[in-house]
């Protein structure tokens, strides 16, 4: 038996997709019939759904927070030994801290940091620039999200023999569902196109919003453009082109949404659209695909590998063609129902097993070394 130590330190309450990731690691390791022990460093009040699990495998070793930076918390937190010998540790959601000098494993989303670095907020800027490659080169083994993180890593100058692609799987709460009571909740018309991320420039919502606008005019449409996500870093962009467009009454804004109620929000819009310019994986379209909503999303990155052949593509750069697409599919309901199929049968494949045994898959090739 070994004992797995899972880093989640740097986790804070609205982590969305970085606390979903690593749920998703917890939640998946618990179901595989395994001799391994796995120590979960975290704050307990943050991660609360892997918590109650409760399962003989994972023991929780609560991490409370001491008003440092969370990646600086992280790099000096002084524990990982308390609970015993760590054979090997994992850092899910940031690179391995230094304070660890036996074999790692770390995740990477993304290289955002590097291809766009004027899409993140300084302080995330800040510690990834710091301490992102140092990391990397240091870590035994690096899980990718995709295999265009994995060449990205590459370009980089990473190694590519440590580098592991396995995909994230795609939680079972997200599925078709009655629409009726988020549209109660949040006041929504009965059509609309839904967006959900944060409000930050990578997502690149203004050219969303001009392809919308166009889209409206060209086809028109009844429905609104529904945007949910918490507001991130120079989103003044996005309220500004709202204005010069003269759709305000046209665009509702919901800002956080929580997870409970996502699946009748994907379920209630005739399509998905996220013309993000670079994505690690995109937690989005594959949530949507599994509500049984048609989507549009950009050809670039990570999202034609998650979408595959059961969206639409687009450049990201082109809200012309967006715009085209958006009336397109809203126009034709037989095509909506075939891409509806398609991202169910999509989004079927990133089963929870198949990414949990990914996972213990590169501990064992690390531990077995």
């Amino acid at each position: 038996m070994f004992r797995i130590g899972l880093d989640g330190i740097v986790l804070r309450g609205r982590d969305a997709g970085s606390l979903r990731y690593f749920e998703q690691v917890l939640t998946g390791l618990a179901t595989l019939d395994t001799c391994h022990q796995f120590v979960v460093f975290a704050d307990l009040k943050v991660v609360t759904s892997a918590t109650s699990l409760h399962h003989s495998t994972l023991v929780f070793h609560s991490v409370i927070r001491n008003g440092l930076p969370p990646a600086l918390h992280q790099q000096l937190f002084a524990g990982w030994h308390i609970l015993g010998t760590l054979d090997l540790l994992h850092s899910p959601v940031f690179v391995p801290p230094l304070s660890f000098t036996g074999k790692t494993v770390t995740t990477l989303f993304d290289l955002a940091f590097v291809r766009y670095p004027n899409t993140k907020k300084w302080t995330g800027q800040f510690w990834w620039r710091l301490l992102g490659r140092w990391g990397m080169q240091k870590a035994n083994r690096i899980i990718a999200l995709s295999e265009s993180t994995r060449r990205n890593l590459v370009d980089w100058g990473i190694a590519a023999e440590k580098i592991r692609v396995v995909y994230p799987c795609m939680s079972s709460t997200f599925r078709s569902t009655a629409p009726a009571s988020a549209a109660t909740k949040y006041r929504l018309p009965d059509s609309y196109v839904f967006y959900l991320g944060t409000l930050e420039p990578r997502k690149n919502i203004p050219t969303l919003l001009r392809a919308f606008a166009l889209a409206k005019k060209r086809g028109a449409l009844p429905h609104a453009l529904v945007i949910a996500g918490a507001r991130g870093w120079r989103y003044d962009d996005i309220f500004r082109t709202v204005e010069e467009l003269g759709i305000k009454d046209q665009v509702i804004f919901l800002g956080y949404v929580p997870d409970q109620d996502l699946p009748a929000l994907y379920s209630g819009a005739d399509v998905f659209a996220y013309l993000s310019w670079y994505e690690g994986f995109g937690f989005p379209v594959l949530e949507a695909m599994a509500c049984g909503t048609p989507v549009l999303t950009s050809n670039v990155s990570a999202l034609p590998e998650v979408v595959g052949d059961a969206g639409i593509l687009v450049p990201p750069n082109d809200p012309e063609q967006a715009a085209d697409a958006i009336v397109r599919v809203l126009a034709d309901a037989e095509w909506r129902r075939e891409l509806s199929a398609r991202g169910l049968a999509r989004a079927a494949l990133f089963t929870q097993e198949r990414f949990a045994r990914g996972i213990l898959q590169v501990y064992e090739e690390v531990l077995q070394s």
